[in-house]
């Protein structure tokens, strides 16, 4: 739990910037970031990978 609330704080401007009407679950937000990933900060990128969820 502590993993997904580093990666929701180190990516909230992010995920409100460009996922702001995807609803939260079944993977929605990660697979929003993805489709965003051109304009998504360095910052939440480097959160996801170290957490597993981005290669």
């Amino acid at each position: 739990m502590a993993a997904l609330a580093y990666v929701v704080n180190e990516c909230a401007d992010d995920l409100d910037k460009h996922c702001r009407s995807v609803e939260a679950g079944e993977g929605r937000l990660l697979e929003c970031i993805e489709k965003n990933d051109k304009n998504v900060s360095p910052r939440c990128k480097d959160a996801l990978k170290e957490v597993g969820l981005k290669e």
